[in-house]
């Protein structure tokens, strides 16, 4: 439950059809590339918490 929270969590925001992904690239004249990896860094810190977290649960439960 929580990694399937986690990994949609991540994959709504690096994805392009987010709506407030392409107004934001828009508003600062950064293209759709640029912007998407800008936010990899924090995604992937993110995941390996949520994986981690996950892994925690399932060896205390």
């Amino acid at each position: 439950m929580v990694m399937g929270g986690a990994f949609g969590f991540a994959g709504m925001m690096l994805s392009p059809l987010h709506v407030c992904m392409v107004v934001t690239a828009a508003h600062f004249k950064t293209g759709l590339p640029g912007t998407i990896s800008r936010f990899a860094l924090p995604m992937l810190v993110f995941l390996a918490i949520a994986v981690s977290y996950s892994l925690l649960l399932m060896r205390l439960l």
